[in-house]
């Protein structure tokens, strides 16, 4: 309602917060706000916006006016690896729009081919004449023990695949909206199932990667400081340049 853009929806950037006093109640909270802005088609927005992997089509095109459903892609891309056991989205990363938007047209639905060619017209970062286009447009799925694991614990896996199919609409002008997705039938009929998503909420390990510059001793015990008193979990287990994180621990 407010018109802003995140700009960098991804796991990292989400915080879960574990209530005690309430053992089915999980408060998620979004950080970093810091190329956030306010949705205008009177001035371009920046291609060089949300971490690769989770850009929409049209960032990862160069698409100059984008709005707020480019949030809605990178939301429904965040649900999809988490239904797939995949929360962190490594089997799906990229290191550039060119290789991006041939994963997406190759693993995700995707409108008729003359549509495709029209939505390229805009493109400035990736040429249509670059992308190779599969003669028959994929459709998302779930692994048969993911099926079974989200439905016993969160809902109908085919109406949550419906609305993932629509939050990562490759054409962003029918791609839904924040309302659309809470009118969709997986949240209007599964409102109870929803309440049991504690159980799946794995402790899973991050690793953080820095340089060992003298001047950035104290790194270690900055961080270890920080999961300790503001996470409440145990801190990080050192091994050379490596630092292994608990993120979500029980």
């Amino acid at each position: 309602h407010r018109k802003i853009i995140h700009r960098d929806l991804k796991p990292d950037n989400v915080i879960i917060f574990d209530v005690e006093e309430f053992p089915l109640k999980v408060s998620a909270k979004i950080t970093d706000f810091g190329i956030a802005k306010l949705s205008t088609c009177q001035r371009p927005n920046s291609p060089q916006a949300v971490t690769i992997s989770h850009r929409a089509p049209e960032i990862a095109m160069g698409i100059p006016y984008y709005g707020t459903n480019s949030d809605i892609w990178s939301l429904g891309l965040m649900f999809y690896n988490m239904a797939r056991r995949d929360p962190t989205g490594a089997t799906y990363y990229s290191t550039n729009e060119n290789d991006l938007l041939q994963r997406i047209v190759h693993w995700y639905p995707i409108p008729s081919k003359a549509r495709l060619e029209e939505l390229f017209q805009g493109a400035t970062a990736v040429k249509w004449e670059q992308i190779s286009i599969p003669k028959t447009s994929p459709t998302l799925k779930l692994q048969v023990s993911c099926k079974k694991l989200f439905e016993e614990h969160v809902g109908d896996p085919e109406l949550f695949l419906d609305l993932i199919t629509h939050m990562m609409d490759f054409d962003w002008n029918t791609r839904f909206s924040a309302e659309d997705c809470f009118r969709h039938p997986f949240f209007v009929e599964g409102r109870q199932q929803l309440s049991t998503l504690r159980p799946l909420l794995t402790p899973f390990s991050r690793v953080i990667e820095y340089t060992n510059y003298a001047e950035r001793a104290e790194l270690k015990d900055y961080i270890q400081l920080g999961i300790e008193s503001i996470m409440g979990v145990e801190g990080p287990c050192s091994d050379g340049n490596l630092m292994t994180v608990h993120i979500l621990a029980e």
